[in-house]
């Protein structure tokens, strides 16, 4: 994809984007989103009421952007409904995409955990529900509610193990058929 391609796409400020529903009076509906995400499937319908209430739950139309690689960090992002597809900036004004990441899902976790920028493009396609969790209430809940933390911070090793052991494999086999390895 080209640098022009992702630009004619729509970026949002997330002040000022009107949230679908927060954890307030609709938070049964968050809840029953959040029991379809696999980072989380080990909470407790008490856990999940709990940090549904410290979530926010935003509409992205189709591509629009999640956030932008480099661009400061500072959310877990569950979906709930749609895809979002994850580019990588090559350097030479181009994108590779790189995932789709479908509901059940999440991304932004080692940004959220390590505070740096987001390493790669986020892109909603089609049009998607996504739950948010910010820094902020992730550090509420550490405070207030650890053990739901704790599992989700097991989660988040055991996926992010996961992903490096496949990028390792895809690695590896870019470079046996490029003849790297010798």
């Amino acid at each position: 994809m080209k640098d022009d391609d992702l630009k004619s796409c729509r970026e949002v400020n997330l002040k000022e984007l009107k949230p679908l529903c927060d954890g307030g009076k609709e938070n049964s509906q968050v809840v029953k989103w959040l029991q379809s995400i696999n980072l989380i499937e080990q909470l407790n319908e008490d856990e999940l009421v709990f940090l549904g209430s410290y979530c926010t739950v935003y509409r992205f139309s189709e591509k629009t952007k999640l956030f932008s690689e480099g661009q400061d960090s500072g959310c877990l992002y569950f979906i709930a409904q749609g895809e979002v597809e994850i580019f990588k900036d090559k350097g030479d004004e181009t994108h590779k995409k790189i995932a789709t990441i479908g509901e059940g899902y999440s991304l932004g976790e080692m940004s959220l955990i390590d505070k740096k920028p987001y390493s790669a493009t986020a892109l909603a396609l089609p049009s998607s529900v996504i739950i948010l969790l910010s820094r902020h209430a992730f550090a509420t809940l550490q405070e207030i509610q650890p053990g739901i933390i704790i599992k989700l911070l097991e989660a988040t090793s055991i996926l992010v193990s996961e992903r490096l052991r496949d990028s390792t494999d895809i690695m590896l086999e870019t470079m046996v058929e490029q003849d790297v390895l010798k």
